[in-house]
């Protein structure tokens, strides 16, 4: 049997050719003009400037692409072999460390832009590139915009970890500003899972910033290699959110919150949030991210981010990412991930997240209701803090119960709809996940009205066929009441259909029963007491209460003053 798979929208199609095709008139220079596109795709313009926007933000913050063939290579290649075998790079050459050039003297010829282990001496007296009170000893982690080292303070003896901007002292104004702005808000919060600075400075050109070493793992690392158990989870998390929450009330929301921004510490265990290079001073009215910007990792950021309504942002944006890393914990992946970026912030905008236990079995029931409270699309339906998601945790690992509750099947039943292809395009949601039984709905939501339709038509010609073109009424003596309403019923057959009722005039009700038992009338009107109590007679409709009634012969085609209307 055919399995239908989970496809694109014919919008979402739509809206991937016309900006592939744009981007490569673009770039082959034979289009420029983006207002023009627009303007010309006007039905998709919100889509394609909202994905313009944030391609030209991740190539900002990407920095400047070096081509293999490039100058700058070839003048680090042109480096002379006396240079290395001293450890000294002269003073106009870029260095080799991709952190800009200077004065950076080392006693050995490695490079620290190569992890692990400097050679040379005993642990306890590890060689390496000297910057000012810091031996550089191993790069531990890069970035988009900055590259960590991990170092020795000498004047303190201890290790410690110097983060660089990457391109050195060829940074932009924009960039060092970004730099120095992640540098104060890390160290603004004082918390046990925040990574603390200690120093922020410049040194021959070179931006840095001194942050405590974290001797352990990054989440990401650890999810790579053994399942976790829903206690350790929740341990995890509730310390992310301590320290997320004491960011908050320093005023500083995090806006990149993902497995490999927390780091596990191996002595304790205990998690600590780092990297805040996209975080946000809530209060300050001269962001360096301006609204509009779409910044962070589509997987994990919340739908006010993705839709770049940085106004939007608060306590509870960074909530939904906590609740993005709990999903890959329970589950395995992250609640959306597509094949593109800009298709992870569709999905991210537009579908609701399948629920953890659906992907994977055994899923603890009140962590699923966290997590899904925490991934609500409106920020006022998540835990209004990460406090309040921090002592969740506390409760599940107590033995408490959770205060969040799984949605009742009639929300989820709603929630279900909206993923026929039928349904979304009513209520306006252009990115659906379709399986197979909604698909089977959709065709179900065009077939059932159409059957409906012709039953109803279908009816009527055979109703049409039953009953006789010309019918008799037995009503009583001319000029009294029964009589009238027979004229009265004649009229109004007459005006809704080409059938004629005669009406007929008789001594009363007892010779109307008999008219209709032998067979002379179609239809006759009598009171209670004269019809007979058998199987002869059937009672069509009441004409005055329970006394008097239109009456027919059992077995007739009329069976409602309706029928006479065909």
């Amino acid at each position: 049997m055919r399995e239908f798979k989970d496809e694109p929208s014919d919008r979402e199609l739509r809206i991937s050719e016309l900006l592939a095709q744009y981007l490569r008139d673009r770039d082959q220079g034979e289009s420029d003009d983006e207002e023009k596109f627009l303007t010309a795709n006007e039905e998709f313009a919100d889509d394609l400037r909202m994905l313009l926007d944030m391609g030209r933000v991740i190539e900002d913050m990407a920095g400047p692409l070096v081509d293999e063939d490039s100058v700058y290579d070839q003048q680090v290649n042109e480096i002379s072999a006396s240079s290395l075998a001293t450890g000294e790079l002269e003073d106009d050459a870029p260095s080799a460390t991709g952190v800009g050039t200077g004065t950076v003297v080392s006693t050995t010829a490695r490079d620290p832009n190569q992890s692990g282990s400097l050679p040379g001496k005993e642990p306890a007296e590890p060689e390496g590139y000297q910057f000012g009170e810091y031996e550089l000893l191993e790069v531990i982690g890069q970035g988009g915009m900055g590259i960590v080292y991990k170092a020795r303070q000498r004047n303190l003896d201890r290790i410690v970890a110097v983060k660089m901007i990457r391109v050195g002292s060829l940074a932009l104004d924009d960039e060092i500003s970004r730099f120095y702005s992640e540098a104060q808000k890390a160290g603004r919060a004082v918390h046990p899972n925040l990574t603390s600075v200690y120093e922020i400075g410049e040194l021959d050109g070179r931006h840095y910033y001194a942050m405590q070493f974290v001797d352990g793992t990054d989440l990401a690392e650890l999810l790579r290699q053994d399942k976790i158990s829903n206690n350790r989870i929740a341990e995890i998390l509730r310390d992310v959110s301590a320290g997320i929450h004491a960011a908050h009330t320093h005023g500083v929301l995090h806006r990149d919150l993902k497995p490999a921004n927390i780091l596990i510490r191996f002595s304790d265990g205990s998690a600590l949030v780092t990297d805040f290079g996209l975080a946000r001073q809530v209060t300050n009215p001269e962001n360096l991210t301006r609204p509009g910007d779409t910044v962070g990792t589509p997987s994990y950021m919340s739908p006010e981010q993705a839709s770049a309504k940085t106004d939007a942002l608060c306590a509870a944006s960074d909530v939904y990412s906590i609740g993005a890393i709990l999903y890959e914990m329970l589950s395995g992946r992250p609640p959306f991930h597509a094949e593109s970026a800009a298709s992870t912030v569709m999905e991210v905008l537009n579908l609701d997240p399948t629920p953890p236990s659906q992907v994977q079995s055994k899923v603890s029931p009140e962590l699923e209701a966290v997590c899904l409270k925490c991934l609500e699309k409106n920020p006022a339906d998540r835990y209004q803090s990460a406090e309040e998601l921090a002592e969740e945790f506390s409760r599940f690992l107590s033995g408490a119960p959770v205060l969040a509750e799984l949605p009742n099947k009639l929300l989820q039943g709603l929630r279900w709809f909206r993923n026929v292809p039928a349904i979304g395009r009513i209520t306006g949601n252009t990115m659906i996940r379709p399986k197979r039984a909604h698909r089977v709905v959709n065709h179900c939501l065009w077939i059932v009205p159409l059957l409906i339709v012709l039953g109803i038509f279908g009816w009527g010609m055979i109703r049409n066929m039953l009953v006789p073109a010309e019918m008799t009424l037995a009503s009583g003596q001319r000029h009294h009441f029964y009589h009238k309403v027979g004229e009265s019923l004649h009229r109004a057959v007459a005006l809704r259909d080409a059938r004629d009722l005669i009406v007929q005039t008789t001594a009363g009700s007892q010779e109307n029963v008999n008219l209709v038992v032998d067979g002379s009338v179609h239809l006759a009107i009598a009171q209670w007491e004269t019809i007979p109590q058998s199987e002869e007679i059937a009672i069509v409709a009441p004409l005055f209460l329970d006394k008097v009634h239109f009456v027919v012969k059992q077995g007739s085609n009329i069976r409602s003053l309706e029928d006479l209307e065909g």
